[in-house]
């Protein structure tokens, strides 16, 4: 067991461009958790089913209605194609994919540049706490990954020995290394910031209809942590945070104006009544619109 949580911790030190501030320790914490439960219940954290590789073939096609098991894929060379639910994406050498349970699959490669690409498949009861932990939970394309090496270690153990207590071991920190190389590449590749910028774009483009978390989760299909962890991560602050930031610059434009009621502005952005936001512009300006606007009319 040693072996193979020193293997798992020197994977977490490389990961240099991911803030692992409490990561490290919450990650071996479970490692340790997963197996001493796996020892006294006989329940593994991680079950790697099957490995391989699927060379080359223009008609290559898998369609799956309901998935049971996660997918993780590595493409070698060539190129293809993914949908997930709603979620259409085109991956290319480099690139992997995270097919999660219970979502509609369809993967398919291109006829002029067909995929060749290592695979494993795999269950556990603690996935979906570690996608959490890294903030991926919700994230199917990771490009320009380096997956290769661990690849080659999972290719080089004897598929025999898959029931082994060892092998349950090397599947929990390969898989997890494995998800580390993939959140490094969302940094490294900008993908995670791009998905930041949308969910800014959303609050801005809704900060009259008040959107809700849940809401961008829903349009963006990932997990409420992940969504908060991701626009904290590119702008030091949460969503809630930010729509109300937005909401106090656009009330101090519209104080300016005294045509418009202090009424009407708590009305077109978004708030209960008017009460609700004269107490919320009070808390960030340690005034009342009605101070505000007197303050500012008497400076002028």
């Amino acid at each position: 067991m040693k072996k193979y949580s020193r293997h798992l911790i020197e994977n977490i030190n490389q990961s240099n461009e991911i803030n692992i501030s409490g990561m490290k320790s919450e990650l071996v914490s479970r490692f340790y958790t997963s197996v001493r439960s796996h020892e006294s219940t006989n329940q593994r954290p991680i079950v790697i089913q099957c490995f391989g590789i699927t060379n080359p073939n223009p008609n290559y096609c898998v369609k799956r209605k309901k998935s049971h098991n996660y997918v993780l894929e590595y493409v070698r060379e060539g190129k293809g194609y993914i949908e997930i639910n709603d979620s259409k994406f085109t991956v290319t050498a480099g690139d992997a994919y995270l097919l999660c349970p219970k979502t509609k699959q369809n993967y398919y490669s291109d006829k002029d540049h067909p995929l060749q690409k290592y695979w494993v498949n795999f269950v556990g009861t603690d996935i979906d706490n570690v996608l959490e932990l890294l903030h991926i939970k919700g994230i199917h394309h990771f490009p320009n990954c380096n997956l290769m090496g661990h690849f080659i270690q999972l290719f080089s153990l004897d598929e025999m020995d898959m029931a082994s207590i060892d092998f349950t071991f090397f599947a929990y920190s390969t898989i997890v290394s494995m998800l580390i190389e993939m959140k490094k590449s969302l940094i490294k590749n900008g993908k995670e910031e791009s998905v930041a910028n949308r969910i800014k774009e959303m609050i801005d483009s809704h900060i009259s209809e008040n959107i809700k978390i849940l809401d961008i989760c829903n349009k963006l299909k990932l997990s409420k942590s992940s969504v908060i962890n991701i626009f904290k991560n590119a702008f030091h602050i949460t969503p809630n945070q930010y729509k109300m930031q937005r909401k106090m610059e656009i009330a101090r434009n519209m104080l300016l104006n005294k045509d418009i009621s202090i009424k009407q502005i708590a009305i077109s952005l978004g708030f209960i009544d008017q009460y609700h936001f004269s107490n919320s512009f009070k808390n960030h300006h340690r005034m009342y619109p009605s101070e505000y606007r007197k303050l500012h009319f008497k400076i002028k």
